[in-house]
């Protein structure tokens, strides 16, 4: 596999993720709760379909203060993790 996109929708509580692989094709789908076991499930799901972190990219979206320890825990781990303001995805969609 070349690479592996990742989305992942932000809460207070728990996070949904769906990662696609470079051709567009549906990978893996799960919510995970906003907490360090959560954040490993994540991972064995990453680690799952590109061993290679360096092809994993993500995008969340900014939630006030709630994506902060994800994206710690992401970009501590080398992953390359995109906050993506919500207000430009809005304005995005309405093109």
């Amino acid at each position: 596999m070349d690479s592996l996109l990742v989305g992942i929708d932000v809460s207070k509580e728990l996070f949904s993720v769906v990662g696609i692989d470079s051709e567009g094709n549906g990978s893996f789908s799960g919510s995970y709760s906003m907490d360090s076991s959560g954040f490993e499930e994540l991972m064995k799901a990453i680690t799952s379909h590109c061993e290679d972190l360096s092809k994993v990219i993500v995008g969340m979206e900014s939630t006030g203060c709630y994506h902060i320890n994800l994206y710690s825990f992401l970009t501590s781990r080398e992953i390359h993790t995109m906050v993506i303001n919500p207000l430009l995805i809005t304005n995005y969609s309405k093109l």
